[in-house]
């Protein structure tokens, strides 16, 4: 019992030592580097969460889309980001939107493009072949039921990406180009920005060719049969 009691007694006399003084602020030290190490873990996978998941904070612009063909009319309509520019040139068979101003040349914009600058371009091809379009390398993918080629292409300094769709819609080939850059292909941007484009494909929607007896918006056939040429300089008589 006396060994026993003593056994205890040590064990107190162990669990009641005093260290130096130095112990404790080295301790003190040791636990703020690993509370600043636990902040700078918690806000990376902050920022990774955020940008997988962007869309929950965006709100979204539609855009209805018109392109005459002859006597064929194509209708479609895209989404983007409010806030992002639209450029709609229908009588060029071309629309775009982009996350900054327009413009001409990379040179025009003050300071350069941005980190991360992002634009979608949405084409009708009449002139395209539209019997090569499957043909070409890319892989095969449904989207919106319509099956498209879509080819990816990645490099440049600026870990540039560019993402081509192409279908035919009834002879006509239709074309989407989404394009990134300036992000080093890579981190948080550069997975929002690719969020953000994936969501406008998901968006797209393209509807069957309108087929017409005449081209739409054309004044209508004269009664009596073709009108005869009018001489230059006289005015045009109904």
């Amino acid at each position: 019992m006396r060994l026993m009691m003593r056994n205890i007694t040590s064990a107190r006399f162990v669990y009641g030592h005093r260290y130096p003084r130095f112990v404790a602020p080295v301790v003190a030290g040791i636990l703020f580097i690993l509370f600043i190490v636990a902040v700078i873990a918690a806000q990376a996978q902050s920022g990774r969460s955020q940008a997988g998941e962007p869309m929950a904070q965006v709100a979204w612009e539609t855009y209805s889309a018109r392109v005459l063909l002859k006597d064929r009319e194509v209708l479609f309509s895209f989404a983007y980001p409010r806030g992002w520019y639209l450029v709609a040139e229908p009588e060029g068979y071309y629309f775009a939107v982009q996350n900054i101003p327009p413009f001409n040349d990379p040179s025009e914009v003050p300071g350069g493009l941005p980190e991360g600058f992002v634009k979608v371009s949405f084409m009708v091809d009449p002139k395209a072949r539209a019997g090569d379009v499957f043909q070409q390398a890319g892989e095969t993918i449904s989207l919106n039921g319509l099956t498209w080629r879509q080819t990816l292409s990645r490099g440049g300094k600026d870990g540039d990406l560019t993402v081509t769709l192409e279908t035919v819609l009834d002879g006509v080939v239709f074309r989407v180009y989404g394009y990134i850059t300036r992000t080093g292909g890579k981190g948080p941007i550069f997975e929002q920005h690719l969020a953000t484009l994936h969501e406008i494909f998901n968006r797209l929607q393209v509807q069957p060719i309108i087929q017409h007896e005449t081209i739409p918006g054309a004044p209508p056939y004269p009664t009596g049969g073709k009108p005869k040429a009018t001489p230059v300089g006289k005015p045009r008589v109904p």
